[in-house]
């Protein structure tokens, strides 16, 4: 008898990818992807065509049946995981949506936080969420009710990529954790979705999709079937956030795996009894998706838009011609000149002139200082601001073994950085493309679920000394400038 065959659904920022896995083996059989057009300009407007989105799903999962061929009808499940913290308005009887898709990353709603953290007591948001104010889905909401009023009726709902795809294939709607607390809308103490925040603008909980509870799977939809030429009976789990995917793509190959994503944002993914913020971190506290603790989800300030500048800008304008210079650059020497340090915190407010935004920079810069140079500090900044927040952890013992996944780990000299930041740990890579696409179908086996990885080397003394050097000197400057 045929093996069966699971489908993988990841749905991150700016790509989409889709996967076949046979459900034995765990090999990959086929694979697509698309690119996510955003719409972008100077006013923080990070937005995406929702109609495109749903077409770019159909389209991979159409170029997945055409590699297949007859296996095709041997589908027995399919998973969802998507970035979190976007959001939009649908009709949610139909699922059709009724505006663009504002990004997570979408500045448009900042203007209500102060307005929003108002009107609840000192203390409440951290008690809520373990941040500071409020999420920013709320401002979200608010700068929807402000733009396009006409949109909001009885039948409106907020939802977010991973629920308004899981909508279209199930009929039912549901969102992950991660999503709820960047809506805003999420107890991490209870677990549970908490209705007083959407109360704050005037909302309800049945504004939002209902929690998905623990690893919730629901038959395929008649029309989806159709649509995608399937038989009846094919199961769908999630949506998970991408996060949650990435972690259980690791979660097996060790006991408490430490899941690195180098992607737009960097951010740590690890196993923690208690929900507990990291120092300079923003952090989502996930029910656990394989045991009764918390997977913390902590983002660095920090991510690979930093590396790209530095392509571009230092190296290349050509991005192809830049990571070739990269590969050659590192390999003559990893580690910029003693002296000379990078604040790679670009995407932040400036802590001199908080109204604008870029709190990135150079120190020890010379007369003999080269563009190469600066890369070479760019690229070690990145990894020192990253082991400000995550070295701690990596000394405590509450993890056992680094997974690098995600775009900057796919350069060998981040990867010796890092093998020389967690110096005392295995550090692994993960050697797939679509990870999150194989991690999805963890409930319907668990060992189709592990990312393939490879174990990065170790680093020479000498560089690790010059690491720790470098390390120091970051240390000292971001203290004084930040802290």
């Amino acid at each position: 008898m045929t093996p069966a065959v699971l489908i993988g659904i990841d749905i991150g920022t700016t790509f989409l990818k889709t996967a076949a896995f046979d459900a034995d083996s765990g090999e990959c059989i086929a694979s697509a992807g698309d690119r996510l057009n955003v719409r972008t300009d100077g006013g923080g407007v990070r937005e995406q065509n929702s109609a495109k989105l749903l077409e770019s799903l159909f389209h991979g999962l159409d170029r997945l049946r055409q590699a297949l061929g007859e296996r095709w009808r041997e589908i027995a499940g399919i998973g969802v995981a998507a970035q979190g913290g976007s959001g939009m308005l649908v009709n949610r009887n139909t699922g059709e949506a009724c505006t663009p898709m504002l990004l997570w990353n979408d500045l448009r709603g900042a203007e209500y936080r102060d307005e929003i953290i108002r009107q609840a007591p000192t203390g409440y948001w951290k008690g809520l969420s373990l941040w500071e104010g409020p999420a920013p889905g709320l401002g979200r909401i608010r700068w929807f009710e402000n733009h396009c009023p006409e949109r909001f009726t009885p039948d409106t709902l907020y939802c977010g990529a991973g629920e308004y795809v899981f909508f279209h294939l199930t009929g039912e709607w549901r969102q992950d954790a991660g999503n709820a607390l960047q809506i805003g809308c999420y107890d991490v103490r209870s677990r549970d979705l908490a209705e007083r925040p959407l109360q704050l603008i005037g909302r309800s909980l049945d504004f939002v999709a209902p929690l998905r509870k623990g690893h919730e799977i629901h038959g395929l939809l008649k029309q989806a079937e159709e649509r995608l030429r399937l038989p009846s009976g094919v199961q769908v789990a999630g949506p998970y956030m991408d996060h949650e995917a990435g972690f259980l793509s690791t979660y097996g190959h060790s006991e408490r795996p430490f899941q690195v994503s180098l992607g737009t944002a960097w951010v740590g993914n690890y196993l923690s009894q208690a929900a507990q913020a990291l120092p300079g971190a923003v952090p989502l506290a996930l029910p656990s998706p394989v045991g009764d603790c918390f997977q913390m989800t902590q983002a660095a300030r920090v991510g690979s838009l930093t590396w790209e500048w530095a392509l571009g800008c230092l190296l290349d304008p050509d991005l192809g011609k830049a990571v070739s210079r990269a590969e050659a650059l590192f390999a003559e020497r990893l580690l910029p000149a003693e002296g000379l340090a990078c604040l790679p915190r670009f995407t932040r407010p400036n802590p001199l002139a908080p109204q604008t935004v870029g709190a990135g920079g150079f120190f020890g810069l010379g007369p003999g200082t080269t563009r190469d140079e600066m890369a070479r500090a760019v690229a070690a900044g990145l990894v020192f601001e990253f082991g400000r927040i995550f070295r701690p952890l990596a000394a405590s013992g509450e993890v056992d073994a680094v997974y690098l996944s995600g775009g900057a780990s796919g350069g060998e000299y981040f990867r010796r950085l890092f093998a020389a930041l967690f110096d005392g740990l295995p550090v692994y890579r993960v050697t797939e493309e679509a990870p999150g696409a194989r991690a999805v179908l963890y409930p319907f086996n668990p060992d189709v679920a592990h990312a393939r990885v490879e174990r990065v080397g170790s680093v020479p003394d000498d560089i690790r000394q010059d690491f720790e050097k470098g390390l120091s000197l970051y240390v000292k400057i971001a203290e004084r400038l930040y802290d």
